[in-house]
Order: C-alpha cells, then sequence, then structure tokens
C-alpha cells in the first residue's frame, strides 16, 4: 500500500508540477525554465501525501475482511457496517461544523481586537486545539446517538448509504462554499496552494487505488521512485536561474509556496535571506551581509548585495531657511521669497486610504469628491504625488518627520506598529516652537500616547477610538467634524494661530455600507468591492465639505492654509494584492495632494513629488525654517512662485514597505524619470515599469530589456544608499 500510494504521489507530483510549470512558463513575465523547477519542487509534497495516504490506506485494509478489500465493499455487503459509516460521518460534519465555528467566532472576535498580530495568531491556534479536543471528547456520543438515524438513510441503486450521505455532505459544503464566496470579495483569497495540495492528495488517492487493484511491474515502481527522490535533487541548481525562479513565484500556483520553504531550509547564517533558488544573499556564512542590510560606504563589504560596496558620497545639506528645500543653493536677499501665508494658520487633513485615480479632479466618472474637486481647483494640486510607504503606521510618521520610512528613528522597526523616538524632529514640533497652538481631531486606535506620533501636539483628541477589531465597522466622521469644528472657533476666538490635524478614517476598509440613495450597493466580488469604497469615498467627501465649512464660520478661512492628503491608496486586485500594506505598486502610492491659500495660485502640477515634501512646503509657505533632518523639498518652486526653488528635475523619488509581522516581507522601490524599478527584497525579485507608456505597471522591463534593467540597477543602488536607506 505504501509502495502504491508513493508512486501515485510520484505520478500527481510530475501531472501537477507540470500544470504548475506551465501556468509559470507562459504569459506575462514567464520563463521556460520553471517547468523543470516546478516539477521537482512539487515532487517533495507529492511524495509526502502520497506516503501518508499509502499508510492510511494499508491500515484501513489491514482492519478489514479480506473478502472486503475496500470501505466500499463492507458497506454494499453488511447493512450495520453501512449504517456505523453514514452515522461517522453525520457526527463528523457536525464536529467539523462547531470546530469551524467555534476558532471563526474566536478568530473574528477577540483575536482580531489584539494589537499584537503574533499573539492572536498564538492565541487563535490554542484556542483551535482546545475546540479540536472538545469536539474530538463530544464524536463518540454523537455518532451513538445518529446511528437510528443513520439505519433510515435509503441505499440507492444498490449502492451503500454510506456514497448517498457523502454525495449530500459534498453537496452541502460546495453549496455553503459558494454562499461564503457570493458574500464576500472571494478575489481577496490566494487558492493557488490549497488547490495544488488539494488536487496531490485527490490524484495520489486514486492512483494509489488503483495501482492497488492493477500493480505495476517492480520495475516501473522502482523507476518512478527513483524519479520522485532524485529530480528534486536538481531544484537547487535549477533554481539558480533567476528568471525561472522570478516567473515561478509570479505566476505559479503554488511554486512561490515551495521556492519559500526552501529559501527557509537552505538559510544558513539565519538572517532570513537563502544564498540559493536565488534568494540573493552573496554572502549565507554572514548574518550581517544580506539583500535587506544597509550598506556602510567605504569598508570594502557590499553588505546589501547590490551593486557592490557603498561609495562615499557627500550629500547636500538642508539649507535652514525660508523658502528653500532640501539640498538648495542659498539664495541672495533679494532673491529671497516672503513667505505667501505668513501670520496663517494651518489646517492639515488627511483623509486615510485614499487612491489619487478617485478624485473627478484625475478623472473618474463618477464625481465622487465635488469638495475635493473645488478644493484642488483653486490650490496647488499635485497630480503625481506618491506615499512612501504602503500603510498606516509607516507613511506617517515618514510624512511628519519628512524622511523616508527606512530614515524614521523608531524604538523598534520590527513591529506591527513601530514607535518614534523623542529625538525624531515632527513638522508639528518645529511649527510649535515657532508659536503655532498644536492641535489634533481624530478617533482611532494608532493615535495613541506610546506611538510617539503625538510628539509636538499640544493637544489631540482621540476620543471615541475603538480598538482594531471595531475600527473596520466605524463610521468616525460624523463625530470627528464637529469637534474639529468646535476647535478651530475657539482657536479663532482665542486669537491663537493655530496648526490642526484632522484625521479622517473613512474609506479604509472594510467599507461600511451607507443608507440613503446616494451610496448604491448593487454588485459583488471585486466590482461590489470597489463600489462599496467609493461610497464611502463620497461619504468622507461630504464630511470634509462639513469641516471646510466650518473654518469658514470660524472667520478664519481667509487666513489659514489648507492642505489636503492620504497616507497611502488601496489595491484592488489590479496586481494580484488587495487593500495595501503587502506591495509598493501605484494604486497603492499615488495619493492626491491638495494645498490652498489665499495667495497661492490655482496650479494643476503633474510633475512627480513624493509626501516627504509636504512638511518642507508646508513650512516654507508658512515661514518657517526647514530642520536639517528633513528629506523632503519645497514644492512651492513648481507653482513657478517668483524667488521660490524647486526640487531638481532629475530627482529620484522612492518608498519602503518595511517588513512586520503581519507581513514579513521588505520591498523598495524607486521611482527615476519614466520608469520605476520595484525591488521584493526578502523575494529577491526585481520589477521595472515603463509609467509613460505603461501607467498601471503591467509589463515588467525587468528581463526583456536587460541593458535598461542593469542601468537601473546601478541607479537603484545608488539612490537606496545615497537617499533611501
Amino acid at each position: 500500500m505504501v509502495a502504491a500510494g508513493l508512486v501515485g504521489g510520484v505520478v500527481a507530483g510530475l501531472a501537477v508540477g507540470l500544470v504548475d510549470g506551465l501556468s509559470a512558463a507562459f504569459g506575462e513575465g514567464g520563463d521556460l525554465g520553471a517547468i523543470p523547477l516546478t516539477i521537482c519542487l512539487t515532487l517533495p509534497a507529492a511524495l509526502t501525501i502520497g506516503f501518508f495516504l499509502g499508510l492510511i490506506r494499508g491500515a484501513v485494509a489491514s482492519l478489514l475482511p479480506a473478502e472486503d478489500a475496500t470501505l466500499w465493499a463492507l458497506a454494499r455487503r453488511r447493512p450495520e457496517i453501512d449504517a456505523q459509516l453514514v452515522s461517522g460521518l453525520f457526527a463528523a460534519g457536525i464536529c467539523a461544523l462547531g470546530q469551524a465555528a467555534v476558532v471563526f467566532a474566536f478568530a473574528l472576535g477577540p483575536a482580531s481586537g489584539m494589537a499584537r498580530k503574533e499573539n492572536a495568531a498564538i492565541s487563535t491556534g490554542l484556542f483551535a486545539a482546545a475546540a479540536l479536543i472538545a469536539m474530538a471528547a463530544l464524536f463518540l456520543p454523537l455518532w451513538r446517538g445518529l446511528m437510528p438515524l443513520a439505519r433510515r438513510v435509503p441505499r440507492l441503486g444498490g449502492r451503500p448509504a454510506v456514497a448517498t450521505t457523502l454525495l449530500v455532505l459534498l453537496l452541502a459544503v460546495g453549496a455553503a462554499c459558494a454562499l461564503v464566496l457570493s458574500r464576500i470579495d472571494w478575489r481577496v483569497l490566494r487558492f493557488g496552494p490549497y488547490v495544488t495540495v488539494l488536487v496531490l492528495a485527490v490524484m495520489s488517492w486514486w492512483l494509489g487505488g488503483l495501482l492497488t487493484r492493477w500493480p505495476p511491474s517492480r520495475l516501473v515502481i522502482a523507476v518512478l521512485v527513483l524519479i520522485g527522490f532524485g529530480l528534486p535533487a536538481l531544484a537547487p541548481a535549477l533554481g539558480q536561474r533567476a528568471n525561472a525562479v522570478s516567473a515561478a513565484q509570479q505566476r505559479g500556483l503554488a511554486a512561490g509556496l515551495w521556492i519559500q520553504l526552501g529559501r527557509r531550509l537552505g538559510d544558513r547564517d539565519g538572517d532570513g535571506f537563502a544564498g540559493w533558488f536565488a534568494g540573493g544573499d552573496c554572502d549565507d556564512t554572514n548574518p550581517r551581509i544580506h539583500p535587506g542590510a544597509k550598506d556602510i560606504p567605504g569598508n570594502g563589504i557590499d553588505e546589501n548585495c547590490v551593486g557592490g560596496d557603498a561609495k562615499r558620497r557627500e550629500r547636500p545639506r538642508p539649507t535652514i531657511v525660508t523658502g528653500k528645500g532640501r539640498g538648495a543653493k542659498e539664495p541672495t536677499k533679494a532673491a529671497k521669497p516672503k513667505p505667501l501665508a505668513e501670520g496663517h494658520n494651518l489646517l492639515l487633513v488627511c483623509i486615510d486610504t485614499l487612491r489619487a485615480d478617485v478624485l473627478g479632479a484625475a478623472g473618474h466618472p463618477d464625481k465622487l469628491t465635488p469638495v475635493i474637486d473645488r478644493l484642488a481647483s483653486r490650490g496647488l494640486y499635485f497630480t503625481h504625488a506618491y506615499s512612501q510607504a504602503a500603510n498606516t503606521p509607516q507613511s506617517f510618521p515618514s510624512v511628519f518627520t519628512s524622511r523616508y520610512p527606512p530614515r524614521v528613528p523608531y524604538i523598534k522597526r520590527f513591529t506591527g506598529y513601530p514607535r518614534l523616538k523623542k529625538s525624531a524632529v515632527t513638522v508639528f514640533e518645529v511649527l510649535q516652537a515657532k508659536g503655532f497652538h498644536t492641535a489634533a481631531v481624530s478617533s482611532h486606535f494608532y493615535f495613541t500616547e506610546r506611538r510617539g506620533i503625538r510628539q509636538g501636539f499640544a493637544e489631540w483628541d482621540n476620543r471615541g477610538a475603538t480598538g482594531i477589531r471595531d475600527s473596520n465597522k466605524d463610521i468616525a466622521a460624523p463625530r470627528i467634524v464637529p469637534r474639529a469644528v468646535a476647535k478651530m472657533r475657539a482657536l479663532a476666538q482665542a486669537k491663537k494661530r493655530f496648526a490642526l490635524f484632522v484625521h479622517l478614517f473613512e474609506p479604509h476598509s472594510t467599507y461600511v455600507l451607507h443608507k440613503g440613495k446616494g451610496y448604491p450597493y448593487t454588485k459583488r466580488g471585486v466590482a461590489g468591492l470597489r463600489q462599496k469604497y467609493d461610497n464611502e469615498v463620497r461619504f468622507v467627501d461630504e464630511w470634509l465639505g462639513k469641516l471646510l465649512a466650518g473654518l469658514k464660520s470660524a472667520g478664519v478661512a481667509d487666513k489659514t492654509v489648507v492642505a489636503l492628503f492620504s497616507d497611502h491608496g488601496e489595491a484592488f486586485g489590479e496586481h494580484r494584492f488587495y487593500f495595501h500594506g503587502q506591495a509598493l505598486y501605484n494604486e497603492v502610492l499615488r495619493v492626491p495632494l491638495v494645498i490652498a491659500a489665499q495667495k497661492l495660485p490655482a496650479k494643476r502640477i503633474d510633475q512627480p513629488v513624493a509626501l516627504i515634501d509636504l512638511a518642507p512646503t508646508l513650512l516654507t509657505l508658512l515661514g518657517v525654517p526647514i530642520p536639517s533632518s528633513f528629506q523632503g523639498y519645497s514644492l512651492l518652486g513648481l507653482a513657478q512662485i517668483p524667488g521660490a526653488t524647486a526640487p531638481p528635475a532629475t530627482r529620484s523619488l522612492g518608498a519602503a514597505l518595511l517588513r512586520y509581522p503581519a507581513w514579513p516581507k521588505a520591498q523598495r522601490a524607486m521611482l527615476a524619470g519614466r520608469y520605476k524599478v520595484v525591488r521584493r527584497v526578502t523575494e529577491n525579485r526585481w520589477e521595472i515599469y515603463d509609467l509613460k507608456d505603461d501607467p498601471r505597471e503591467k509589463k515588467d522591463l525587468a528581463r526583456r530589456d536587460p541593458a535598461l534593467a542593469k542601468r537601473l540597477r546601478q541607479q537603484y543602488a545608488r539612490f537606496i544608499e545615497d537617499e533611501l536607506e
């Protein structure tokens, strides 16, 4: 039986690996070398599955009488055994349903409210184990209690009743799955690895049964077993082809999982990166050398395995004067611009998770954002503004400190919500030191004192903040905006020059359904997901209108700079990712950025800019010196304001996805002119896109144009060593 299981596993592995390889070999980003690689990688899993299924088949056969070679035959011949099997299926189904119900209830309940995901995972696992023990204890009483019912199940067409029961249960499970998938955005789930394992198990069991009835010759068995154990030994050699590995990761069904497991097993120095399977570790004996390391310039060691050892370069020092950003030359007194908003207040609004393309001003056909569109029409509207991070806890510190995420001073980096060091200089600390009354209004669990993000605020109203679980269903704008309006009125009456930050959580997922004709929900799947998101955008835009109306009613609209941005965007499957925090594609990085003030011209600016430029721009506008720690540039020069300096035309922009427990895969990105480089550091994958010809980032040029790829990799190496890291 074990031999039949092994042989069945080998044949199943060859077939499934071939299908997986074909899916990785053809189409955009495919490579023929992925076919033998995926076959070799699939076989160990297939052999393991076949071996254990063979053991199970052998154990069952040993318990059966010789005349009943299978449970099927035994159930057909002996009605009492048939009834026992039916009762066992009923009992197992009830126990499985109960197990799933209690585990899901715990996962969606107490576990979802835990701030530390590792604690949530451990507690859910322990709860699942306890529930499994309870269900196992319940199985025997259920089995016995259901016997009277099981005896009544009819034997149709001469088949045992267990066949009818199994068919009904499978139909019930299928219907339940279909119902669940029809009500959720199922494309968020990645079925490839699960389907692959399921197909391997089914094929191995079926083939094992055939081989038990019609056993092949010993020579055939020996050859197949030799293939099953021999081919996987070729996987490390085949895995040295970076293109094949990249194709298997990107397009394969389960090959990415096998590669990830192989790299973990082959990581000799324990630094999280491997030297084989194109893992990118150029010295797998030294844990300080790997693709995620910081390269120390001039020491003769290429710590990050990119572009050789970093060169010592003199970085231009930021000029700490009004009107200039990082690296600008000191202008003459005659050229020094007078601040356009000297004496003004500041209202800085962040609408969380707002994509750049959802604005009517950006061409969205449904005109979801009339308030933002009017604001953009009377101020500086930056059409190509890029966030430097893909999620909230990495983006806000970057925006407030005007530093790329890897350069933000954190107490601890590898955590879901890193905390700023007190040494970090934020834009609100700078404004507070210049006499601004700094305040904030929000209602979200992130904005607590322990995050360090409150540095520089005299007061922060975060009342009504819920836990992680409840925040995803929270409608916060109706309680935030009235408090913010009241705060502006109070500060205006007290004649205090203020800098007020307001955070509006909508349209962050989970997208809440709103009542009224203006918020239709008629679609399902990804289209329904996007429809709910658009409704949230429409909803928050209306509340932004009430906030700006409150500014006017406070009598300070003409003396207040209004700046609007988003911390990151949102993905809807454009690159097989959903929501945010997992990738650095433009649907997540491109965000709205609008700055409006009475003396600012109305201008649409298409040059790419970064969110780290927001703080220097606001300081310049308000007549406040820019700290030397800020990496961003003032953007006023792009508006052709006399005397204002602009960022260098050849400037590159960057973004970083720092590893965190819920997504321990580091990524970096560089925007250089028309090209964008994405490096999946943990997976050692490179992607290059021509944003002029391919704005949706669908055609990866990393392997299509080797000369371009080499040049951009060299430029990327200089950029991360000089600016990003």
